[in-house]
């Protein structure tokens, strides 16, 4: 299944309902509001935790609150990130640490377009 996130920073609880729902052979695609999921920040430090990736101000928080850190890896999905919505709000990919490069794979509308016909089922949130 193709996860097509939209929702910003603000929407903590339903990406993590997404990651929930997510199977070995799903993907994510972050567009619109939900490409700031790729960018390093407080905000966005649960998806950076359930991916693997190395966000200091997350570690920080779960270390504060003794919360443990989610489990998941990009070995288990695809994340994708629509560069075109990226470069519309000011994110550059080039200027991501380097550990993030690696999990979010920045995509064309081409690519868009094939990941849908590849994905027999699609599942946005709004």
């Amino acid at each position: 299944m193709l996860h097509i996130f939209t929702l910003g920073l603000d929407a903590g609880s339903q990406l993590e309902h997404c990651l929930a729902l997510m199977g070995s052979k799903d993907a994510l695609l972050l567009i619109e509001d939900g490409v700031y999921w790729s960018h390093p920040s407080e905000a966005s430090g649960r998806l950076w935790a359930a991916l693997g990736l190395g966000n200091d101000l997350d570690a920080q928080r779960y270390q504060e609150a003794d919360e443990p850190a989610p489990t998941a890896t990009t070995d288990q999905y695809q994340v994708m990130v629509l560069t075109a919505d990226c470069v519309a709000r000011g994110i550059v990919a080039d200027k991501l640490p380097e550990d993030a490069a690696r999990c979010f794979q920045h995509i064309d509308f081409d690519r868009f377009v094939a990941l849908t016909e590849h994905h027999i089922q699609s599942m946005t949130w709004y």
